[in-house]
């Protein structure tokens, strides 16, 4: 998957590989503090919030898939309900 964003997509969040992952094959996400329900956190400060394997990642990228697939066909049909095309 090629990455075709057109703005720094490592400004609010990044994976990383684990310091140990030849032993454990996890990877860091680091998201910035605002981000995170962690309280007493700087905002802009990058937080290590999961550690997750490829599997793990495969899980979350299927779940963002499935509510950035609902959440473009509900734009698509306010749109189309705006201009009264429904």
């Amino acid at each position: 998957m090629t990455n075709d964003l057109d703005w720094d997509h490592e400004m609010d969040m990044y994976l990383s590989p684990c310091c140990n992952r030849h032993e454990c094959n996890k990877y860091i996400l680091r998201m910035k503090g605002r981000l995170t329900y962690f309280k007493g956190v700087d905002h802009d400060q990058f937080i290590s919030t999961a550690s997750l394997d490829v599997w793990e990642m495969i899980d979350l990228l299927s779940n963002l898939q499935d509510v950035i697939d609902i959440e473009l066909e509900r734009d698509r049909l306010n749109h189309s309900y705006d201009k009264g095309e429904i």
